[in-house]
């Protein structure tokens, strides 16, 4: 235990002088960044950075994903507000002899439309295409039986029309478990330098992530997180999981930041190929190995919006090898 607490601590006091350097509202460029992923997570109003053995991990804290078994592979869709819509892919492999460690990719293109460029009369003169696109990779070990640490660098390209930019950006995270049922988890996310935009210096969206996910039995999962952004006011998430049978599952969170509020989702998880057996036995063998392999998860969320914007609705797919 002792130990355990000083790893955590030196991690904690590591990150945070990042965020607490920047608290400028309103002043971060290159804010898709920021863009929560997974269909899983928001569900469960985006409280994921302590949830492990799951893929959707990659993007809310690199670290949780020591303990997955196996391979995964995630997509996902986002359908935003207007035209802005966001694809997403992740794939984590375990890494070498170690089994508990993992080398992860992933890639998320966001597409915010068409713009038309006008001259003074009015006249369309072009139309400019504007989009983003983040690729990362990552890694993900034990330093302990109950402490895991994850990295994850990315590159990212933002094209405004005439005008673009790039850079590298960083996320860190650690994962400690408590117990079997309750696990504690801390993420610094998008740490970089400024990025210019034309002739405009703006910081990065920054934040660190800590927060709680506890099992109260093998049906039901609490978790609570508090996010930190370097531009904002922290806010906090809470969400639940209830696994209603062997293969669907109901969720329910809240995020209070002032644009969203309340979201719900459900899963489904079925094997991947039905053997033909009788009396079921596929679909039993499935259950007894606690689909951690050949199995798909599909997984839907609704976000709702605390302000004047529409609601959004997320789709995922998920595959165990």
């Amino acid at each position: 235990m002792k130990k355990a607490l000083i790893i955590s601590s030196i991690f904690l006091i590591s990150v945070i002088p990042t965020f607490a350097a920047g608290t400028d509202a309103g002043t971060s460029t290159a804010v898709f960044l920021r863009m929560e992923q997974g269909a899983r997570a928001l569900g469960m109003g985006g409280a994921y950075v302590a949830m492990d053995k799951d893929i959707e991990s990659v993007w809310w804290n690199p670290a949780a994903l020591t303990f997955t078994d196996g391979m995964q592979l995630h997509f996902a869709y986002s359908d935003y507000i207007s035209d802005l819509m966001g694809s997403y892919a992740a794939i984590s492999i375990p890494a070498g002899k170690n089994v508990n460690s993992s080398i992860i990719l992933d890639v998320n293109y966001i597409s915010m439309g068409n713009l038309d460029a006008r001259d003074g009369a009015g006249t369309v003169i072009k139309t400019i295409s504007l989009n983003s696109l983040v690729g990362g990779i990552g890694y993900s070990f034990p330093a302990t039986s109950n402490i895991s640490f994850g990295a994850h660098a990315k590159y990212f390209q933002q094209n405004l029309g005439d005008y673009s930019a790039a850079s590298f950006v960083a996320d860190a995270g650690l994962l400690y478990k408590f117990s079997r049922n309750l696990n504690f988890g801390v993420c610094a996310q998008n740490i970089g330098q400024k990025i210019k935009i034309s002739d405009v210096e703006n910081q990065l969206p920054m934040n660190i992530t800590a927060g709680l996910a506890y099992m109260v039995s093998p049906k039901i999962i609490f978790t609570a997180d508090e996010e930190m952004p370097n531009d904002a006011d922290s806010r906090f998430h809470i969400g639940s999981e209830y696994r209603m049978s062997d293969s669907f599952f109901l969720r329910a969170g809240y995020n209070a930041s002032d644009s969203v509020g309340f979201s719900a989702g459900a899963g489904f998880l079925t094997p991947v190929v039905l053997k033909t057996q009788s009396e079921g036995a596929w679909w039993k063998e499935a259950v007894n190995r606690d689909w951690k392999h050949n199995v798909i998860r599909i997984d839907y969320a609704y976000i709702s919006s605390a302000g004047n914007l529409e609601a959004t609705h997320r789709i995922s797919a998920t595959f165990k090898f």
